[in-house]
């Protein structure tokens, strides 16, 4: 007796499959969010912060679904929760601000409080280029505080020259046209490596 064995073949076909970016999740989440679906914007704004998450999350994505979460929370009248992301916001990027004409009074206040209990002070990077106009230094404070910005000479850290000194609260501009006080021009070539 001959037994015959039918082989099946399966072939499978790759499925095409659009893979959301994290910025695609989070355009979504804020089109809920502005739209009044905050229940449909909070669990892919939860998601992304997840540690589960697979797919990449600049800081800048986490500190907008953080924003967006205590926004959410805030509109249902949960500010303790609120004020949780908001000050988790502004530990990542003390430059996170709510724009009053996208942003309610309730939200607001639990981001004006959240500022409160923490304090953060931070300053754009500002790129090395050749010293021929002016810079700005833009700089940021989440509460009243004394500010003293003072620039160094890495070559000889002696060499100091205070910028701004003064009481500062929330965001701050710093021009400076590239002349120290003796009237020389300060140097941007970098420094040599040691």
């Amino acid at each position: 007796m001959i037994r015959r064995t039918a082989l099946a073949v399966l072939m499978l076909a790759p499925v095409a499959l659009e893979a959301q970016s994290t910025a695609d999740e989070l355009r979504k989440a804020i089109q809920y969010y502005n739209s009044f679906n905050i229940e449909g914007a909070r669990p892919i704004l939860e998601n992304i912060l997840s540690p589960s998450y697979l797919r990449s999350v600049t800081p800048g994505h986490g500190v907008t679904a953080l924003k967006y979460l205590g926004a959410s929370y805030a509109v249902l009248d949960r500010s303790e929760k609120a004020i949780e992301y908001f000050v988790a916001a502004l530990d990542f990027d003390p430059f996170t601000s709510l724009d009053p004409r996208e942003f309610s009074a309730t939200e607001q206040t639990a981001f004006a409080e959240a500022k409160r209990r923490i304090f953060k002070v931070a300053i754009r990077p500002v790129s090395a280029r050749i010293i021929d106009s002016s810079y700005a230094f833009r700089l940021v404070t989440t509460h009243r505080a004394n500010l003293t910005v003072t620039l160094i000479d890495t070559r000889d850290p002696s060499r100091q020259e205070v910028l701004f000194q003064a009481e500062n609260d929330g965001l701050r501009e710093i021009r400076w046209n590239g002349l120290l006080r003796n009237g020389d021009r300060a140097d941007s070539a970098p420094a040599p490596l040691a």
